[in-house]
């Protein structure tokens, strides 16, 4: 599960685990600490539905408590892109992609 945001708020995914989902729990949602609320900007998808409907992102916020990793490979026709994000500390963390 990630969490976005749309800087520009007025836009959410509406697909599964958005704020009209059922796939919420209530306890699911008292963990993650949903808000529902269709205009802040703010939403949770699932990782498949991240990799299928955006093709690239970058971390836009810096704070010391995670290593990041970028790998980039290209082969004939295809382009290749790793990144790994290793929290240092447990918690909930803040990622703004773009």
């Amino acid at each position: 599960m990630i969490k976005l945001r749309n800087p520009w708020g007025q836009f959410e995914w509406k697909g599964d685990w958005s704020d009209e989902s059922d796939k919420w729990t209530p306890e699911l949602e008292a963990k993650l600490k949903l808000v529902k609320d269709s205009n802040d900007g703010t939403f949770w998808i699932s990782a498949n539905d991240f990799k299928d409907n955006f093709d690239s992102f970058e971390i836009c916020k810096f704070n010391n408590n995670y290593k990041f990793i970028h790998f980039h490979k290209e082969e004939k026709d295809t382009e290749y892109h790793l990144f790994k994000v290793e929290f240092l500390e447990d918690g909930m963390q803040t990622i703004s992609i773009s």
